[in-house]
């Protein structure tokens, strides 16, 4: 009863919540919005066409908007969109400007993040690409049928794939593979178990 009279306080005070804009280009459909660095990025589908919207996330001012072919979701990181087209080409462009940055053709788009952007090459391997020039920074030997995503981490073969950065670039983490480095790391040897049944006859 205490949190229900707390919530109704709050909204006595602050009173309905409304929309500080709305945006609409015209007929047709937005979706995928994207926040970003103070902008709003979102998609505009007609019967004809797609076009790509920056919008001030304050005022949802247009800032700019150009054609777009893409498949998939849109992911903002580090100043960049990036998309994937029906052709397997992964695309970069500046998200201040709209601009175009690079195109990489690859089979699959997993994720980005601070060292890289994480994808699957033309050869479905792990790759990580250099995020301002699309060029292959490291490649791994996982296949992509030996992936199973998890929150933080790839799982290849029941060893980890990780992620993750570490303090110091390039250096073996707890993962059998660096995909940073592209290096495989040896997996611990197993430990041998010894049951209590075995036990007892050497003892006997």
């Amino acid at each position: 009863m205490a949190a229900r009279r707390k919530l109704s306080a709050a909204w006595t005070v602050f009173g309905a919540l409304a929309p500080l804009w709305m945006f609409s280009p015209g007929p047709g459909t937005l979706d995928n919005p994207v926040v970003d660095d103070g902008r709003v990025f979102a998609t505009f589908h007609t019967f004809s066409e797609s076009r790509l919207y920056a919008l001030a996330l304050a005022t949802g001012k247009e800032q700019w908007h150009r054609p777009i072919e893409m498949t998939g979701i849109l992911v903002a990181a580090r100043g960049r969109l990036l998309f994937m087209d029906r052709d397997k080409s992964l695309h970069s462009i500046d998200a201040a400007t709209g601009r175009d940055l690079w195109t990489a053709p690859v089979f699959f788009f997993l994720a980005a993040g601070d060292s890289g952007i994480y994808v699957l090459d033309s050869d479905r391997r792990l790759a990580i690409l250099d995020d301002s020039t699309g060029r292959v920074a490291r490649r791994t030997g996982v296949r992509g049928d030996e992936l199973t995503a998890t929150s933080s981490s790839w799982r290849s073969s029941g060893e980890t794939v990780s992620t993750s950065r570490t303090a110091a670039p390039c250096t073996p983490s707890t993962s059998s593979q660096d995909v940073r480095c592209g290096r495989t790391k040896p997996p611990a040897p197993r430990k041998r178990r010894t049951t209590a049944r075995s036990t007892s006859q050497r003892m006997s």
